[in-house]
């Protein structure tokens, strides 16, 4: 016997009823984990990776750059902006320990309850969304903070990033905040990736 639209209908509502349940259960045992001090750390993936990109220059680079702060050193003398040139010979000496100084090999850990990077631990609740970024051939974690705390960045290193992206995508929204993707972005972050561009695992 044929279904009237009206009994059709009816079905259709309790399936997604039904439906609207299972999503609001996943969502209560996830928020619950996260929150809920009693429940133990579980170790979801970890690996090593350095905590800073190092970028190997030549001479050449190092005496363009030289070149450049003289430059800019001997205008700010000209207009009697003394204050700049502290803050240029600072940046020139950090950029050269950065580029010269061996980074710190760390261990990343992605979590039931949030993410530990080296000794600092971050809650989910406390992460608004991640993605992923490529710059000088090295992939890029970064992870956004909630209320404009800040950004943390991790690198690939030994890791998988299908199986990173696997552990966290069950937690955070892959999306980039709002602001990401100008010129200068590209520049500082590198390219940035989006998820299709992995495969991660079910």
């Amino acid at each position: 016997m044929t279904k009237s639209k009206q009994e059709q209908l009816t079905e259709l509502k309790q399936q997604i009823e039904r439906l609207e349940k299972e999503l609001s259960s996943d969502a209560e045992g996830a928020n619950t984990i996260s929150s809920n001090t009693n429940v133990p750390i579980k170790e979801l993936y970890a690996w090593e990776a350095p905590d800073r990109i190092t970028l190997v220059k030549s001479k050449a680079w190092y005496t363009t750059l030289a070149t450049t702060a003289g430059v800019v050193i001997f205008i700010a003398l000209l207009i009697e902006n003394f204050f700049l040139i502290p803050a240029i010979l600072a940046i020139i000496f950090l950029i050269y320990v950065m580029n010269t100084v061996p980074p710190k090999n760390i261990r990343n850990i992605i979590t039931n309850k949030g993410v530990q990077i080296d000794s600092e631990f971050y809650l989910w609740k406390d992460i608004e969304c991640f993605w992923v970024s490529e710059r000088e051939g090295e992939m890029i974690i970064n992870v956004e903070l909630t209320d404009y705390k800040g950004r943390i960045m991790l690198l690939l290193g030994k890791g998988d990033i299908n199986s990173i992206l696997t552990e966290m995508i069950k937690h955070e929204d892959y999306r980039e905040p709002k602001g990401i993707g100008s010129v200068m972005s590209r520049l500082v972050d590198g390219k940035n990736k989006k998820l299709t561009d992995f495969t991660t695992k079910k």
